[in-house]
């Protein structure tokens, strides 16, 4: 069993109650992220700049509109917000975005629906604004770039809001619960985020998918 995970994070049985049965079985790989940087496009996008996603975009609407709607708030609102949708996201909330954008924009929001060049935006960017999803925290981490996380927490969700417990706790993001989401909260934590330095590379093991492939190497050549 390969855990993609570090334990000094999150411990696996701190969310499966039968991890001792299956003790001798498992393997932390550390957690995995792609650390290979876009090799086409410009290699200065995104430069200082504030970027807002959303994963998939399924269930960012809410994040995405706050985060517009925040950024006169902020001492960051003369920057450029680049706002990623996500391809999952209903074309009637993409659209009702570029309208909020048209009026409150003041010309420095930019909204597209995703970028192959991601990791380069978070590696060039001043702030980014996410849900904490597993692989947008681990491009996070890896690029050290502040960070404001807001946890995808409905239906009874927790995974997101614990991964941005844990962290929040070691100070590599600013957590705004779901539950207290809104432009003044949001713009308070993008002003704590913004005021720390950017972070080098955290002593977190993001190492999983080298790891990972030498451990099914080595059982498939027994």
């Amino acid at each position: 069993v390969l855990v993609h995970g570090d334990p000094s994070v999150a411990p696996f049985e701190r969310t499966f109650l039968s991890t001792e049965r299956i003790a001798s079985r498992l393997t932390y790989t550390g957690y995995i992220v792609d650390d290979r940087l876009a090799r086409d496009g410009d290699p200065a996008a995104g430069t200082d700049e504030v970027i807002v996603s959303a994963g998939g975009g399924a269930v960012g609407a809410r994040l995405l509109e706050t985060a517009i709607r925040a950024r006169p708030l902020t001492s960051l609102a003369d920057r450029t917000w680049r706002v990623l949708a996500g391809i999952n996201l209903p074309a009637t909330d993409f659209e009702a975005l570029q309208a909020l954008i048209a009026r409150d924009g003041d010309g420095r929001v930019v909204l597209e629906r995703a970028r192959h060049d991601f990791t380069v935006l978070l590696k060039n960017g001043f702030l980014s604004i996410s849900q904490v999803g597993y692989n947008t925290t681990m491009e996070i981490l890896q690029a050290g770039i502040r960070a404001v996380g807001v946890p995808f927490a409905a239906g009874a969700e927790i995974e997101q809001t614990l991964r941005a417990q844990l962290l929040a706790a070691r100070g590599l993001l600013e957590l705004v619960e779901e539950k207290d989401l809104d432009s003044a909260a949001l713009a308070v934590a993008i002003e704590r985020a913004a005021a720390r330095a950017p972070t080098t590379r955290p002593a977190i093991d993001l190492d999983g998918a080298t790891r990972s492939a030498a451990l099914i190497e080595g059982w498939a050549g027994q």
